[in-house]
């Protein structure tokens, strides 16, 4: 089972939120390391650095497009 983790918050220009505003309705967006809080009508504009663990999953791990017939592109 996994344990329950405290994610830091961000805002659309990927500036984070120590807390979020009482009576404001938020959209949020669970990106793996950290989630993002969006307001009404805002969008997600900057994407803040990933943790280092994650830039090392990445870099073992690489992004495969996969297309039929066996022909596969790292991303």
């Amino acid at each position: 089972m996994l344990k329950p983790t405290k994610l830091p918050i961000v805002n659309g220009i990927g500036e984070l939120l120590p807390q979020l505003e009482k009576g404001v309705r938020y959209t949020f967006v669970d990106r793996g390391y950290y989630l993002v809080a969006l307001r009404a009508g805002e969008t997600e504009e900057v994407k803040p650095e990933l943790p280092k663990q994650e830039w090392e999953y990445r870099l073992r791990n690489p992004i495969k497009e996969w297309q039929l017939g066996g022909h596969h592109e790292v991303l």
